[in-house]
């Protein structure tokens, strides 16, 4: 595995120079911080939402915005080059305001529908849809970026709609907890639940490629670093979702809750932590091994985090949402080939010719 960046500029995790280490250190290093953190942080989301009487999706999202937010603040002022009090507002104003506010109304849809569809629908099939935002952003690429795509690329799509069909209309897994402790299993309501945390999630999908598309716009054409860019969308985000929890009435019952079950507090803090602690490895990975590596090593990270979540919390299991989660799994599978058709030919081709070169000698 050779580094994407060869060194040109220096990686910082957190204050931890690795830009001289070996690149399978590199490598050893961003995939265990990727792998403990986000796994980390999807267990405290689903321990979040199996608590009794927890069902603030909105919240939840708040404090995920206010702790990246805060974090993302704290990480450019102590372990940063630029120490600068004004170095966010220097470098933001060299983007118009506007798109801070379009990018950041996609990420409060897209994490806020993702966080809030748990009442109603459990967390593999959130992360099974999740995975399938691949379709959307093609069409958004497509329309805002006016990019081309290979046929290998549009059956990677088909593949992982099929499963994203097959998912939602799979009737045999169990629903979220708290869909159980409303309704009955079976039955119209139960299907109706179903649907709807299913609908919220296609939602976010949309919003989601809105965020990918967009923010490779404006990075594009506008000189702005990315960590600069999440920093003010985090920080707009959060007055959104501030008069968002105001409107719906959801801010005062969420506070009463967490003061009454301070459990409750201490996973919604774990959870934000976690999940900005994983987006600094992902952005490291990508610096130093560039997109494909870091696409794999996320998609393999989700589906240990899938399997983990039946083993750590039981749920029915049946064999259609397999099939279906085989079906996106192969997709995925099909577009990083796609995207890295030759790389991945020469790792093969030269592993080939390793393996016979090694049967030889040792024949």
């Amino acid at each position: 595995v050779m580094p994407h960046n060869h060194h040109q500029h220096n990686v910082v995790v957190l204050g931890w120079d690795i830009t001289h280490y070996s690149s399978w250190l590199q490598l050893s290093i961003c995939i265990l911080g990727i792998f403990f953190f986000h796994i980390g942080h999807g267990v405290a989301l689903e321990q979040l939402f199996r608590l009794e009487g927890f069902s603030f999706g909105w919240f939840l999202t708040f404090v995920q915005f206010i702790t990246y937010c805060t974090l993302a603040g704290l990480n450019k002022r102590f372990f940063s080059r630029h120490t600068e009090s004004s170095f966010f507002h220097q470098e933001s104003d060299s983007m118009p305001s506007k798109w801070f506010y379009y990018i950041t109304a996609a990420m409060v849809t897209t994490v806020g529908l993702s966080n809030y569809s748990l009442n109603f629908v459990t967390y593999p099939v959130q992360q099974l849809l999740k995975s399938g935002k691949l379709i959307p952003v093609m069409i958004g690429g497509r329309i805002i970026l006016d990019k081309r795509y290979t046929r290998l690329e549009y059956m990677s799509a088909l593949f992982i709609a099929l499963g994203l069909a097959s998912i939602a209309l799979e009737k045999m897994y169990a629903p979220s907890k708290a869909v159980e402790e409303v309704i009955p299993d079976e039955g119209i309501l139960a299907g109706i639940s179903r649907f709807i945390g299913i609908l919220m999630l296609l939602t976010a999908l949309v919003a989601d490629a809105f965020v990918g598309n967009l923010q490779e716009k404006v990075l594009k054409e506008h000189t702005i670093k990315e960590e600069t860019l999440i920093y003010h969308c985090y920080k707009i985000g959060s007055v959104c979702l501030f008069c968002i929890l105001v409107v719906t009435g959801e801010l005062i019952p969420a506070l009463v809750y967490c003061y009454n079950n301070v459990i409750a507090l201490v996973w919604l803090i774990f959870f934000g932590v976690t999940g900005y602690m994983g987006l600094i490895f992902v952005f490291a990975l990508i610096r130093l091994f560039g997109a494909f590596v870091a696409v794999t090593v996320t998609s393999t990270r989700k589906v240990v985090s899938i399997s983990l979540s039946f083993f750590i919390f039981p749920k029915t299991l049946s064999a259609w949402f397999g099939f279906a989660a085989l079906l996106v799994f192969v997709g995925l599978g099909l577009h990083i080939y796609s995207k890295n058709r030759k790389k991945i030919d020469a790792l093969l081709s030269r592993s080939n010719r390793q393996l016979n070169h090694a049967y030889v000698t040792t024949v």
